[in-house]
């Protein structure tokens, strides 16, 4: 079954048709059509597994998601609708860290499975976690470009907090990501001054390190390597101009 027709099936059970998916989701019409032949950018596909309550990994591969954490993130969904705007505003971080994490926490890979597993630029430390995750495409550590071309494998993550990867394409984020490395995602549309983040900026994707200037009230965007400059955003055209994606685990060798 192909992507496309797993969401079409998953839609199907919840009352939805591709159309309304297009629409809750401001996505052109009739452009998840075109799923099947030209893949779709990761944070689009994060969007639709997040409304359908399933994950990114049984969307690309059909295994199973966790029914159980499933049916956690319906239940908080549901509390969270009956609740006052004020309240909301006081659990929006919570819920979104909530229904945006991933359900393919895995205890254990069968061998079979485990012999396919396909690295890229595999980290060298051994990592006592079981779980791996989807490597979509490559992630710009320069100029932004599209985050997915393609879904590529799986790779063991350095931490149970990870949800998705993606390979580094260029030298802005060097000394501390290098060109060519894998780098890990947990998705959450919050970061913290500092924060290493993945961001959709006008559909197009960077890594970058985050910062919030109140005085000016502007997003500035830095590099590591300082033979890049820095990419300054409006508070004001915030929404419009770009978003977050999530923020970038560091192995131990990047962190170190």
């Amino acid at each position: 079954m192909s992507l496309l027709n797993r969401i079409k099936s998953l839609a199907h059970e919840q009352g939805l048709t591709l159309r309304d998916i297009e629409t809750k989701l401001n996505l052109g019409t009739r452009s998840m059509q075109r799923w099947d032949t030209n893949s779709p950018a990761a944070n689009k596909v994060l969007d639709v597994a997040n409304l359908l309550h399933t994950s990114v990994d049984y969307l690309l591969t059909g295994h199973a998601p966790n029914n159980t954490h499933v049916d956690q993130q319906i239940d908080i969904s549901g509390k969270y609708n009956l609740l006052s705007e004020e309240d909301k505003v006081k659990v929006n971080s919570f819920i979104e860290i909530a229904t945006l994490s991933f359900t393919n926490n895995r205890n254990k890979i069968d061998e079979n499975e485990n012999k396919n597993i396909y690295t890229l630029n595999e980290p060298k430390t051994s990592y006592s976690y079981e779980k791996y995750v989807p490597i979509l495409g490559k992630v710009a550590a320069g100029i932004p470009i599209t985050l997915v071309e393609s879904y590529l494998d799986k790779v063991a993550a350095p931490s149970d907090k990870v949800d998705f990867a993606t390979v580094a394409n260029g030298k802005s984020m060097e000394p501390v990501i290098y060109d060519g490395e894998n780098i890990f995602i947990k998705s959450m549309q919050s970061l913290d001054d500092g924060d290493i983040g993945i961001f959709d900026i006008n559909g197009e994707t960077t890594c970058k390190r985050f910062k919030y200037d109140s005085s000016t009230k502007t997003v500035i965007l830095t590099s590591f390597n300082s033979e890049f400059k820095s990419l300054t955003y409006p508070l004001k055209n915030y929404q419009d101009t770009f978003r977050i994606i999530g923020k970038v685990i560091l192995t131990d060798e990047q962190a170190h």
